[in-house]
């Protein structure tokens, strides 16, 4: 599942994978299930760390933590207020044809996408 959402800083939209912040002593992976539910609408039934990197550390100290939802079961999403988000479901043949095409560059999203592409043993 990707979301589009509408960033200001770049002045338009980007699809991303579902995050967000982690509300204070919530565990991360608590943090993801919650984001994804209410970005998507798909409930996990399983969450799997696939690694935690910082975003950018010259200037900020924001770490973030990549997870792999499974065992998904579709419900309704119910965004935050003022979120502009749309949820889709692609395939991981149309995810790499958007990066190719330059569609695809949320950075948090291209690494997450490289831990689980690592985990599956396709890099």
């Amino acid at each position: 599942m990707l979301v589009r959402n509408w960033r200001i800083a770049v002045g338009g939209p980007l699809w991303e994978l579902p995050a967000g912040k982690r509300e204070p002593g919530e565990p991360p992976a608590d943090t993801a299930a919650r984001e994804l539910t209410e970005e998507t609408g798909y409930t996990a039934g399983a969450m799997r760390l696939l690694g935690s990197y910082y975003t950018s550390p010259g200037f900020a100290d924001e770490l973030m933590h990549a997870f792999v939802a499974t065992d998904l079961v579709e419900g309704t999403a119910s965004p935050e207020p003022g979120e502009e988000v749309s949820a889709r479901a692609w395939t991981v043949a149309q995810i790499e044809a958007m990066i190719d095409e330059g569609g695809f560059i949320d950075g948090k999203s291209l690494a997450a996408l490289f831990l689980w592409r690592r985990l599956e043993g396709r890099c």
